[in-house]
Parts: structure tokens; C-alpha cells; sequence
């Protein structure tokens, strides 16, 4: 997209506030892993590891949590609501590493929970050269939760400047 989507707004919020108050309703501690500045009342983090996309803010997320388990999203997804991520809680099995949202067939990686107990394994999986989420997700126990049609719609990604539009001047239907 070549912007920071964390800025753009929905609503007359940015992205960012809209990802930060709906994981607050739903966990005691919400932290960030980026450049940006201090932001009150959430605990901002630069990748321990650079350079290595998702799988690393993945590892500066789980060394930092205090929780055994966690939800990890982008900021690109402003339709997420604390219900759904409740939901994805509450379908994460305990005997599991995780969870990941499917749609049809789709996975959601970058909006999934995953137990702390996997970070000794993410870390030897990115000091063997693991760079991908998904070929470290495949080594690992995780429930596969078909997000149910009626949520659907809060997996949505803003990627592109057209996805951008859509949502903030949603097409009227005709009669």
C-alpha cells in the first residue's frame, strides 16, 4: 500500500487505536511490537529480532507477554471487535499450541492465538532460518477455527488503497 496503515482512520479513529482499545476489552495486557513512539497505556516494543517480518514480532510479543495465552493481530483488520476476539479465546483449545482462524480454507495468520508455551520453539525455529509464519505454524499443534459466516467480515484486510475505499465509502446496494 506504501503508507502506514496504523494511521489511516475508520470512523475517526486510526487503525491502531481501533486494534489497541478492542484487545484491551479482552486482555489485561496489550502490547505492541513496533516503531512507533510511547502510546499511553499499552507497552511498545521494536522486533528483538529485525528483519525477519511477522515471525519476529511473533517472538518480541511472546518474550515480553506475561499471559500463557495470546492474540496476535495486524492493525489492518479495523471490522475486529472484542466479541470476535472473545470468541477466538474461547475456541482455543488449552491442549494446543493455538489457534488460527480459517476462511474457507484461507488461514489468518496475522490474527491468531497462540500459547507462550510455543516460544522456545519459535526461537529455535528462527535460529534455523524459519522466516515464514505459516511454515512455523505448520510444525505445531493448532486448532484450525472456521470463522463462522457471520463474522467473516471482521477478517477483512485493508492491503490495498481500493480495499481502503471500499470500506470507508461502502457500495450502496441497488433495488
Amino acid at each position: 500500500m506504501g503508507i502506514d496503515k496504523s494511521k489511516l482512520e475508520y470512523h475517526g479513529k486510526t487503525f491502531l487505536d481501533i486494534a489497541i482499545s478492542n484487545l484491551s476489552e479482552v486482555a489485561d495486557q496489550v502490547l505492541l511490537i513496533s516503531n512507533h513512539e510511547a502510546i499511553s497505556g499499552v507497552e511498545v516494543y521494536s522486533d528483538l529480532v529485525e528483519n525477519i517480518g511477522p515471525l519476529g514480532g511473533l517472538h518480541t510479543g511472546l518474550s515480553y507477554s506475561n499471559n500463557p495465552t495470546n492474540i496476535v493481530m495486524a492493525c489492518d483488520m479495523p471490522l475486529l471487535n472484542p466479541f470476535v476476539l472473545k470468541e477466538m479465546i474461547l475456541n482455543t483449545p488449552k491442549n494446543s499450541d493455538g489457534m488460527v482462524p480459517y476462511l474457507q480454507d484461507k488461514p489468518q495468520l496475522l490474527c491468531a492465538v497462540f500459547h507462550k508455551s510455543i516460544h522456545p520453539l519459535l526461537i529455535k525455529s528462527i535460529d534455523s532460518g524459519t522466516r515464514k509464519v505459516m511454515e512455523f505454524v505448520e510444525i505445531l499443534e493448532i486448532y484450525k477455527w472456521e470463522v463462522p459466516v457471520m463474522h467473516r467480515h471482521c477478517f477483512k484486510n485493508i492491503n490495498t488503497r481500493m480495499d481502503y475505499t471500499d470500506l470507508i465509502s461502502p457500495k450502496k446496494e441497488s433495488k
